[in-house]
C-alpha cells in the first residue's frame, strides 16, 4: 500500500553527482556548478515527502561539495544510506498504521472509475469494497471477480492489481512494487500504465503456471474480500517482521533497481526456480 512510485531519492542524488563530475572535468567554477544543481533540483519541487527530503539532502551535499569536494565524495554514500533508512522507517510506520475495513456497499473511488469500467468491459463483476486508511490518506478499494472466477482485481486510485488464488498462495500482477511480500505471494511488476498490458501479463503468467502444473482455484464472490485482505495482512506482517529485507528492497527501489520478487512471469528458467520456491513455501 506504499505510494512511492519512482526513485526520486536516487534521482536527486545521481543528477548532482553527474553535474559535479562534469564541473571537475570541464573546469566549471563554483557558481556555475551551484546554479546547474539548483535548476536540476527545481524539477523535484512538485513531488512529495521523500522528494523534499531528497532535495534537502542534495542541497546540503552541494554546499559540502563546493566547500570541500573530497568530504562530499566520502560523506555521500553514508548520507544516502542514512536517508534511505529514515525513509524506510517512515514507510514502516505508515505500513503499521494502514488498515482495511470492509464496506457493506460496492463503492468506487472516483479516480478508479475508469479502471472499473474497463474491468466490467472484460466481464469482471464488482463484488465488494473496503475503506483503506493510513497516515495522511483515505481511499476505497473496489474488488472485482473475473467471469471464470479464477482472478480478482483490486481497483483503487493508488495501485492497479490483479490476483489469482492457489490454495494459501497467490499470484499477483501489480503496477507498483517497492516492498517485500510474503513468500507465498508470487508477484510480477507490470510497470506499464496500461490496463490491457496488466491483464495480458496476468493471463500470460497464469498460462506459464499452468504449464508448470499449477492451476488457480475458483473463488466465490463472497470470498474475494476476505482472501484479498488476508494477502495484504500477510505481506504487511512479513515486511514488519523482516526489517532488513524491507530496508534492502527500499534501498534498491531508491536506486531505481528492481526489488525482489518483481520479475515478469515468463516461460524461462528463472521463473521456474521462482515457482518452485513459491510452491514449496
Amino acid at each position: 500500500m506504499s505510494t512511492f512510485h519512482w526513485p526520486s531519492l536516487a534521482y536527486s542524488l545521481l543528477g548532482p553527482i553527474a553535474i559535479n563530475v562534469a564541473s571537475q572535468l570541464l573546469g566549471w567554477d563554483d557558481a556555475r556548478t551551484g546554479i546547474s544543481v539548483a535548476i536540476f533540483l527545481g524539477l523535484l519541487l512538485v513531488r512529495g515527502r521523500i522528494d523534499r527530503a531528497a532535495i534537502l539532502l542534495a542541497g546540503v551535499a552541494e554546499v559540502i561539495f563546493l566547500s570541500d569536494p573530497w568530504v562530499y565524495w566520502v560523506a555521500l554514500p553514508v548520507t544516502f544510506v542514512a536517508v534511505a533508512w529514515w525513509a524506510t522507517a517512515g514507510n514502516s510506520a505508515a505500513l503499521t498504521a494502514a488498515s482495511i475495513t470492509p464496506r457493506t456497499d460496492r463503492a468506487v473511488v472516483p479516480a478508479a472509475q475508469g479502471d472499473v469500467d474497463r474491468y466490467l468491459a472484460r466481464d469482471y463483476e464488482v463484488v465488494a469494497s473496503s475503506d483503506v486508511t493510513g497516515e495522511g490518506f483515505a481511499t476505497i478499494f473496489t474488488y472485482l471477480l473475473s467471469k471464470d472466477r479464477r482472478s480478482y482485481a483490486v481497483a483503487t486510485d493508488r495501485v492497479r492489481c490483479i490476483a489469482s488464488p492457489f490454495g494459501d498462495r497467490v499470484l499477483v500482477s501489480i503496477s507498483h512494487a517497492n516492498s517485500i511480500v510474503h513468500p507465498r505471494e508470487l508477484r510480477q511488476w507490470v510497470y506499464e500504465d496500461s490496463m490491457t498490458v496488466t491483464m495480458d501479463a496476468h493471463a500470460e503468467a497464469l498460462k506459464t503456471l499452468a504449464g508448470l502444473g499449477h492451476q488457480p482455484d475458483l473463488l466465490h464472490p463472497e470470498d474475494v474480500l476476505p482472501f484479498s485482505i488476508a494477502v495484504d495482512e500477510a505481506s504487511k506482517e512479513y515486511a514488519l517482521g523482516h526489517r532488513w529485507e524491507y530496508f534492502r528492497a527500499m534501498l534498491l527501489g531508491f536506486l531505481g533497481l528492481p526489488v525482489p520478487n518483481t520479475n515478469r512471469i515468463r516461460d524461462d528458467e528463472k521463473t521456474r526456480k521462482r515457482v518452485e520456491a513459491w510452491s514449496g513455501s
